[in-house]
């Protein structure tokens, strides 16, 4: 069976399970209940998911929490997400206004802030667990995007900083810039990685690591000199 064709009976099952499953349009199947993926390419594994224990406990307690009047599941809000294209681009204004302005998304929890957003939203709040999942990767692979762009075809400075954070783990950062005589050029926090161990190795390929990101993994730009001191 092809993708396309395996999408669309998705869609056609999914009807049948009273919002309990959501699709990513592209052939994932989530568990609302159960807040996983689970496998789906024949009808039959939804039908045996929804009957295991996990599942019909967390639909009951989904059940209880909207008989005491408590506000719906993020698996609810997930489904308005991917079915309501504008709640879907309200979602990623979200993330974008909260990520940008350096607010934790567990403010979306917070009351006051979900009745500000459903004041602009005509009563829809996207689910922090939605924006982590589907959201935030987005809006992280646009600001590498901006400044991949920002720096395409101009010189540039870079600097590896190697510290050691509060676990005791090697933290190492990639810090570029435009290399430039005018004063107040923008640095970037390009890139963080976790290392095993420090040595010229595992230093060299996170630089590597870090110029493909920045030029998405364009192989034809090349560095003239590497020097590490």
């Amino acid at each position: 069976m092809g993708k396309t064709e395996l999408i669309q009976k998705q869609k056609k099952w999914l009807k049948e399970f009273d919002g309990q499953f959501r699709s990513d349009g592209q052939g994932v199947i989530m568990c609302v209940v159960c807040d996983h993926n689970v496998p789906a390419e024949k009808k039959s594994q939804l039908t045996q998911h929804v009957v295991t224990a996990k599942h019909r406990l967390g639909l009951e307690k989904n059940k209880k929490e909207k008989r005491e009047g408590i506000s719906s599941t993020q698996g609810r809000q997930q489904m308005l997400t991917e079915m309501n294209p504008s709640a879907s681009s309200y979602s990623h204004l979200v993330a974008k206004a909260f990520i940008h302005s350096n607010v934790s998304l567990n403010v979306l929890n917070n009351q006051h802030m979900k009745l500000l957003l459903k004041t602009n939203s005509n009563g829809f709040v996207p689910a922090e667990l939605t924006i982590h999942k589907n959201y935030l990767p987005r809006v992280y692979d646009e600001v590498i995007d901006k400044i991949s762009k920002e720096l395409d075809r101009k010189k540039i400075w870079s600097s590896i900083d190697e510290t050691t954070d509060a676990m005791k783990r090697f933290v190492a950062c990639f810090v570029v810039g435009q290399l430039s005589a005018e004063k107040g050029n923008k640095s970037y926090l390009l890139n963080c990685e976790v290392l095993e161990e420090v040595n010229y190795e595992t230093i060299s390929n996170f630089f590597q690591d870090s110029i493909d990101l920045l030029w998405h993994e364009k192989k034809s730009r090349k560095c003239s000199s590497l020097h590490f001191r």
